[in-house]
């Protein structure tokens, strides 16, 4: 069985739950980029970090891997073969998750 990829979109804008079912649908509708942009531009409740999140799950998608997108909170995360995050730049610097996600994965989660 492939490895499971795992996704985040961290944005506050993000469009939560309904987001789920919108990034799945554009990822199982689309074939390449290009479709997936295009589906993606009549999304309006998608953020920027959410479209960012289901073009690299396309890729997973492309390669035969499996995939899910999921929020921060879900506790499948230590159950995947990688994390893909997808999260906005504040002034230069790593969203607050990130940073501080980075920080407890980096500490065995303590």
């Amino acid at each position: 069985m492939a490895p499971k990829i795992i996704a985040l979109s961290t944005s506050v804008r993000s469009g939560g739950e309904k987001a789920k079912s919108v990034i799945h649908e554009l990822v199982e509708g689309a074939d390449n980029l290009e479709q997936l942009k295009t589906r993606a531009a009549a999304k309006t409740s998608l953020s920027n970090t959410d479209i960012l999140c289901a073009a690299a799950l396309l890729g997973v998608k492309n390669s035969h891997g499996r995939w899910e997108y999921t929020s921060p909170s879900d506790e499948n995360i230590c159950e995947s073969a990688g994390i893909l995050i997808s999260s906005p730049v504040y002034f230069g610097d790593r969203s607050l998750f990130v940073k501080n996600f980075s920080h407890k994965a980096g500490s065995g989660g303590k």
